[in-house]
């Protein structure tokens, strides 16, 4: 039986992790959130009381008239995934681990986002290019990131039946473990199936994996700082970049007629190399549960 210390413990950690996960993506929580957030750790309060009494504060912040300055901060959505991330720490979502678990998982984190097409996979651009502009925190950097265009749906269900099955994974030592999901978390961010939260998706899916596994995977979120965060940044869109863009050194750089291939090199790679790798920071973050 759960004590009233351990499930204050249980809805803390959740509220970190959940904290930590959106301020990875420059979103930070207002005063009012963090209050109420604090009476749901205390028991004050339970949990759809929380969701109910956040979603009421953010509709009545977000409800601007016309002629009002749009509100400082977060958006409504940005704020509301905070809350489904917290409801997924605290109660899973069941499921195998597979396509259909993945796209669940999205779409109660944006639930409350449509134009996000939670649990979606974005439209395929098979004559075009899909790439993100990367701004780093600590340092006066952007690079662009490129990801699939086409095939998105069967690169997913790839590496997911190249991962295996999740049950593998608790004879597993800690390197191997942070070997498998440095591959697996770098096949699907490279997939990048939706079209907005794939980082906050994926990092809930792989921490319920691990659990699930016997193991804890923390992210860093909670003690996150801007040059942490960075590092995370730049770890993923290494394997981002190498899965775009195999064998790419300076000679096939000088020699590509691609010039996303190019600047890939010469404003990313070349510089970034020596940076700690996703599996690195993976094996880090894992503790195997007792």
């Amino acid at each position: 039986m759960t004590t009233e210390a351990e499930e204050r413990r249980r809805r803390l950690s959740g509220i970190d992790f959940a904290r930590g996960s959106v301020r990875l993506e420059g979103i930070v929580l207002d005063g009012a959130i963090e209050a109420l957030n604090q009476r749901f750790a205390a028991g004050e309060i339970n949990g759809p009381q929380h969701v109910r009494l956040s979603l009421e504060y953010l509709d009545a912040k977000h409800a601007n008239p016309p002629d009002q300055p749009p509100t400082i901060g977060p958006t409504r959505g940005e704020a509301c995934s905070f809350l489904r991330i917290l409801e997924l720490e605290l109660a899973p979502l069941p499921g195998r681990f597979d396509a259909h678990h993945l796209k669940a998982i999205h779409g109660h984190i944006f639930q409350d986002s449509p134009p996000h097409r939670p649990g979606e996979y974005r439209p395929e651009n098979p004559r075009g290019v899909y790439v993100k502009n990367r701004a780093l925190e600590a340092e006066p950097t952007r690079y662009h990131v490129c990801y699939r265009t086409e095939g998105i749906a069967a690169a997913v269900d790839s590496a997911i039946k190249g991962f295996g099955a999740v049950e593998t994974l608790r004879d597993l030592g800690v390197e191997e473990m942070a070997r498998k999901l440095a591959g697996f978390y770098g096949d699907l961010d490279h997939a990048h199936p939706f079209c907005e939260g794939n980082s906050r998706t994926l990092r809930a899916f792989t921490r319920q994996m691990a659990r699930q596994a016997g193991w804890e995977l923390d992210w860093g979120a909670p003690h996150a700082n801007a040059a942490s965060r960075d590092a995370l940044y730049i770890a993923r869109d290494l394997a981002v970049t190498a899965r775009a863009f195999p064998g790419l050194d300076q000679d096939r750089a000088m020699q590509t007629s691609d010039r996303m291939e190019y600047e890939a090199w010469v404003m990313f790679t070349s510089r970034y190399r020596a940076r700690p790798t996703l599996e690195t920071l993976i094996r880090s973050a894992l503790t195997r549960l007792t």
